[in-house]
């Protein structure tokens, strides 16, 4: 069952209104830079940490402020684990919404031109800590030689093993990327949500590179090789389809109406029946073949008459 939306205190939860913040493009990404303000130092890998968490009814998020001792927040259900952390990121900015509104104000008085609710100045994008690459929640995964690489058939390839992993096509949020541009270029981070169990809320960060191509190609390739370590999930890739069951007549709805005639073998009399009658030379001019009834059987036609010389 879905938790409440609101923040997490203690064991109880404290339900927010709904956050308005206005013009917020990416409410991720101004928590970051909320917390920043708040540390008064660049982003560090820890001091904002997102726990999601998979229902019927949807995908829920609850992210954990480290430099607020740990303060957790819960957001609201959303169809992809993206849009679900940014709903608990926006509960998150919901809390300290009056100290989020004053610093916009100072920046825009700073910056004159800023998009509303922003709060950084859009001619200096604003650069996140770089993650080292691997598996998020695994730091002592060791990374295959040359899986990092950005080659360009990873995403393709981590599209394809993950489809045989759960037997059907793939859709847009069964593999999701977000790139950040970070010190040296752009770093790419990917889920795969479809897969079963606990690799369902795994993350893998690529290495940095220049595009943002390359750096999802990265991430992929790591991902990738992860999965095809794993033995429980390759001996679902390897396993062998499913066997289609062949049903008489067709089997389904409005195929093989009726039950056709058994084939039965031509009866003696029909053998008989299609046996050709010679004349003896000296009867006739030449061989005159006649057929010894007209009928046929089994699909085939009458006698046939040779000609006569």
């Amino acid at each position: 069952m879905a938790l409440p939306v609101g923040r997490v205190s203690g064991a109880a939860l404290v339900n927010l209104p709904k956050p308005v913040v206005a013009g917020s493009p990416d409410s991720k990404q101004q928590l970051i830079e909320f917390c920043e303000h708040k540390c008064g130092r660049p982003f560090q890998e820890g001091d904002i940490v997102y726990n999601t968490m998979h229902y019927s009814t949807g995908i829920q998020s609850m992210v954990q402020l480290a430099w607020t001792g740990g303060q957790e927040f819960a957001g609201e259900l959303a169809k992809t684990v993206i849009e679900a952390e940014r709903n608990a990121a926006r509960q998150a900015l919901q809390t300290y919404q009056s100290e989020v509104d004053a610093l916009v104000q100072s920046r825009k008085r700073k910056a004159p031109g800023m998009s509303p609710g922003s709060l950084a100045p859009p001619p200096r994008p604003m650069k996140v800590a770089k993650v080292p690459p691997g598996m998020l929640d695994n730091p002592s995964f060791q990374i295959p030689d040359g899986s990092a690489a950005a080659n360009t058939t990873n995403k393709s390839a981590l599209n394809t093993t993950c489809s045989k992993i759960i037997r059907r096509t793939m859709d847009k949020n069964d593999c999701t990327y977000e790139t950040n541009q970070v010190d040296g270029g752009f770093q790419a981070t990917v889920r795969t949500p479809c897969l079963p169990g606990v690799w369902a809320n795994r993350a893998f960060a690529g290495e940095v590179h220049q595009r943002k191509q390359d750096a999802e190609q990265s991430a992929a390739g790591i991902a990738l090789a992860a999965i095809q370590r794993d033995v429980s999930l390759m001996a679902k890739y390897a396993a062998p389809p499913k066997v289609k069951t062949w049903t008489p007549n067709g089997g389904g709805k409005g195929k093989g109406k009726g039950t056709p005639a058994p084939q039965m073998p031509p009866s003696s009399a029909q053998w008989a029946g299609h046996q050709h009658v010679y004349q003896q030379p000296g009867q006739g001019q030449g061989w005159d073949v006649m057929p010894a009834m007209t009928m046929g059987f089994g699909g085939c036609g009458g006698g046939m008459m040779a000609p006569q010389w």
